[in-house]
């Protein structure tokens, strides 16, 4: 089964026995929201016209959460910047997280658990039932990172991503941390130009609104 970087970004973010999410931070969810737009993108299914989005290809995507918000962008009665999408997928991510978690469950990496906080409220868990994709992506980082292996479009931007997550205590050993930031920065920096570049401008834009709004 072909992940998705949305996905991919997910069982990295996931803690393998507690099956919660590393971090509950709005970069997290700003990361997932700015890997479904990417996926359009390499899907071919959207592409950016004088920095607006706009429908390459209508058809249905056969993913939920993919076509979900595929159907966002479709469905918009104007073109819209790249930024706003950022923003306005990231305000679906609570219904796409859930599409997102369903995916892998059914395809057997996670598992689900519910129990009740207080007695009271539902509280859903994801354990991995099968650890082997996710120990895969790592690998495929890692190779990237620290054994200097050069990075396919796909692995580049989710480094780029995970690094704007603040995922890379996740991810690293704390003696590798430092020279794996570095090198991840790298790697970020080379894609500026690229569209996965403007994807994690606009991610991490999105983030200093949210930090000035919490703020304010």
């Amino acid at each position: 089964m072909k992940l998705s970087l949305a996905q991919e970004l997910m069982l990295l973010a996931l803690k393998d026995d507690k099956g919660t999410l590393a971090t509950e931070s709005s970069s997290l969810k700003i990361g997932l929201a700015g890997s479904l737009i990417m996926e359009l993108l390499f899907d071919d299914r959207i592409m950016m016209v004088d920095n607006k989005v706009q429908v390459l290809n209508p058809s249905t995507h056969p993913d939920a959460f993919l076509e979900e918000t595929l159907g966002y962008i479709r469905d918009s009665k104007k073109p819209r910047k790249l930024k706003d999408w950022v923003s306005r997928i990231n305000g679906k991510m609570p219904k796409l997280i859930k599409e997102m978690t369903h995916s892998l469950v059914i395809a057997g990496i996670l598992h689900h658990e519910e129990d009740k906080v207080l007695w009271v409220f539902p509280h859903h868990k994801f354990p991995t039932n099968d650890a082997t994709p996710e120990l895969l992506i790592r690998r495929r980082i890692e190779n990237v990172v620290l054994g200097g292996n050069t990075p396919d479009e796909r692995t580049s931007a989710l480094i780029s991503i995970a690094l704007a997550c603040q995922l890379t205590g996740e991810l690293f050993e704390k003696s590798d941390r430092k020279e794996a930031k570095k090198r991840m920065k790298a790697i970020s920096k080379a894609s500026e130009s690229s569209v996965v570049g403007k994807v994690i401008d606009e991610m991490h834009a999105a983030v200093a609104t949210v930090i000035v709004v919490a703020g304010s």
